[in-house]
């Protein structure tokens, strides 16, 4: 016995099976590829914020804007490297501080110095002034004491002629008397 069914009697219902499993399958490919999307974006956002603060790092900024703040998982890689990375921008503002307020001591005492070291170089040519003064001075009286050695000499020479002349009267004198 057998009974003559048109395939497509049998077949239509499994078709229809088929393409709802394959509508079913697609629409659950599609649902686990979004939700891995989302969930992806969720995990890799506190990564994404973290290399964001890494670059603002390294271009040089220590605002507060770059703090992370420790959202999804605390204990997690990512919570960790961001309290990593939030106690190392603090130490780096430290540093900074420590070394903007070594360079103003630098700063200042470099002032006091070069007001000293003005004070000294004008203390020094005044001396150096006053050394040519004395030594000025100095040949200046030695230069006079020539002229008055060369005065004594002249009025010595004269005395002596004086004298001669006056020896030389004298005996006039006396052959005359």
């Amino acid at each position: 016995m057998a009974i003559d069914v048109p395939l497509e009697v049998i077949n239509g219902p499994v078709n229809n099976i088929r393409n709802i499993i394959l509508i079913i399958a697609l629409i659950g490919i599609i649902i686990l590829f979004v939700a891995n999307y989302l969930l992806l974006n969720w995990q890799l956002k506190p990564l994404k914020n973290l290399i964001y603060s890494f670059d603002q790092l390294a271009s040089g900024n220590l605002s507060n804007k770059i703090l992370l703040t420790v959202s999804t998982n605390k204990d997690g890689e990512i919570g960790k490297l961001s309290k990593s990375f939030n106690n190392m921008v603090k130490e780096f503002k430290e540093v900074i501080l420590n070394i903007n307020q070594a360079s103003d001591e630098v700063e200042e005492t470099s002032s006091y110095l070069k007001e000293v070291s003005t004070e000294v170089g004008d203390v020094s040519t005044q001396v150096a002034q006053s050394i040519n003064d004395v030594a000025s001075g100095a040949d200046d009286q030695a230069a006079s004491v020539d002229n008055i050695n060369q005065q004594i000499k002249t009025l010595a020479n004269d005395i002596e002629k004086l004298k001669f002349l006056n020896k030389s009267l004298s005996f006039l004198l006396s052959y005359f008397k």
